[in-house]
């Protein structure tokens, strides 16, 4: 398979859970608004705030520790080799 192809393969994979996701978040919203009343209604909306921030916070330290594990795998060198700066 082609490197674009595979591309197309993954990106489509990432945006339809996307849009599947978003879809039944719209979907059961009318459900939330008859079944939990006003009050109860607002802490789901701030746990979904929450949620989102604290997604993006893990996802930034997982990207920052493959960085870091990446940076560390480059500075070990072997005997005789000089360590690159």
């Amino acid at each position: 398979m082609s490197v674009i192809g595979k591309l197309a393969k993954e990106t489509a994979v990432y945006g339809l859970s996307s849009i599947v996701g978003r879809f039944l978040n719209w979907c059961l919203v009318p459900l939330y608004v008859y079944q939990f009343p006003t009050q109860e209604y607002g802490i789901v909306s701030y746990l979904y705030s929450y949620m989102a921030v604290l997604l993006v916070m893990i996802v930034m330290n997982v990207v920052q520790a493959r960085d870091d594990r990446r940076q560390q795998r480059r500075n070990v060198s072997a005997p005789g080799v000089e360590p690159q700066p």
